[in-house]
């Protein structure tokens, strides 16, 4: 297991659940520069499905894309300015 995730499992589930979300609240409310804390989520997920990649069989595949997929489209569509 790499090490940040032995780290990362030792944090309560309830604290990392709210710190992502607290991320994607921030990212949505904050204007031109909450693109960044969601950005921070689209990373952090990205990572996950780097290191749990080999573990999953392909439907868990496709959910963990389909996440990222989404996270990264809100972070272009919040960095982009419209007209």
């Amino acid at each position: 297991m790499h090490p940040w995730l032995e780290r990362l499992n030792r944090v309560p589930r309830l604290a990392l659940g709210a710190l992502v979300l607290v991320l994607l609240v921030v990212g949505v409310v904050v204007p031109h520069v909450g693109w960044v804390a969601t950005a921070l989520v689209a990373l952090f997920v990205a990572g996950l499905v780097w290191v749990t990649w080999p573990q999953c069989r392909p439907p868990e595949r496709l959910m963990r894309l389909a996440v990222l997929g989404v996270v990264v489209a809100m972070t272009v569509v919040q960095a982009v300015p419209r007209g």
